[in-house]
C-alpha cells in the first residue's frame, strides 16, 4: 500500500477543519429513502433541515444557502486551479448526468 503524501494529509485536515462533525444514527434504510425522495445526500438533506430550523429558531429567514458551500480561501483556489490543470476535461455535472438519462431534477424529487 502506497504511503499518503503529507501534503495530501494536510489538505484533508484543512478541509475537515472548516466543518463541525456530528454522528446521527437513523433506522436502516433511511439514507436510501432520503436519496430517493429528495435527490440529496443524507448529509446535504440533514444539514439543510438543521440550518433552516436553526435560522427559524433565531428568527432569521433562510435565503436558500447551500449548507455544503464554503467560501474558498486563497489556498482552496490554488488547489482548485491545480486540479483543473490535471483534469482531463471529462468532469460531468449532476445536471449533465440527469440529462444523459433523460431525467430532470423534478423527476428525482417526486
Amino acid at each position: 500500500m502506497a504511503r499518503v503524501p503529507q501534503y495530501t494529509k494536510d489538505a484533508i485536515n484543512r478541509y475537515n477543519s472548516k466543518f463541525d462533525r456530528l454522528a446521527v444514527n437513523l433506522p436502516k434504510g433511511t439514507k436510501e429513502r432520503i436519496k430517493a425522495l429528495t435527490g440529496k445526500s443524507g448529509n446535504a438533506y440533514i444539514a439543510a433541515l438543521v440550518l433552516d430550523d436553526l435560522d427559524r429558531l433565531e428568527g432569521i429567514q433562510s435565503v436558500g444557502a447551500d449548507p455544503e458551500a464554503v467560501e474558498p480561501d486563497e489556498w482552496d483556489l490554488k488547489m482548485i486551479e491545480d486540479a483543473r490543470k490535471e483534469n482531463d476535461g471529462k468532469t460531468v455535472s449532476f445536471s449533465e448526468l440527469l440529462e444523459k438519462d433523460g431525467l430532470t431534477y423534478a423527476d428525482i424529487q417526486d
